[in-house]
């Protein structure tokens, strides 16, 4: 049961706030290809950055792209291998933020990636 009303005004913003978020949607649909992944891969950095950060990790989002890079291109490599040529170019108080990233970014990826099995989202889905 609800315990406030839902006034008229406040239908009247979330029929509005609904029709603003459709055509922000309509727009993102009309990008390219490339416009998509370029603004997929920076929201990647951003959201990974201001993640790792709150664990104290002290990479810039330039250095996580460019890790992300390096990840991304030399996938045949093992992370082990791919950290070495990290860390020979980071500082070593920096090599704990890798591992932060590294991780942070894998688990992103999952879900980017498997999207589509989490809906329709259900509470047996996340406590089976």
């Amino acid at each position: 049961m609800l315990s406030y009303e839902i006034t008229q005004d406040r239908i009247r913003f979330l029929k509005n706030f609904y029709s603003d978020c459709q055509r922000k949607w309509d727009l993102l649909l009309s990008f390219s290809e490339d416009k998509k992944n370029y603004i997929q891969q920076q929201s990647l950095v951003s959201n990974i950055g201001a993640s790792t950060r709150i664990e104290n990790a002290v990479l810039t989002d330039s250095e996580i792209a460019w890790i992300n890079t390096e990840i991304s291109t030399r996938q045949k490599e093992s992370f082990s291998q791919i950290k070495k040529v990290v860390t020979d170019k980071l500082s070593k108080d920096k090599e704990r933020s890798l591992e932060e990233v590294a991780g942070y970014r894998d688990a992103l990826q999952i879900i980017n990636q498997n999207a589509p099995s989490f809906f329709p989202l259900t509470e047996s889905a996340i406590c089976p």
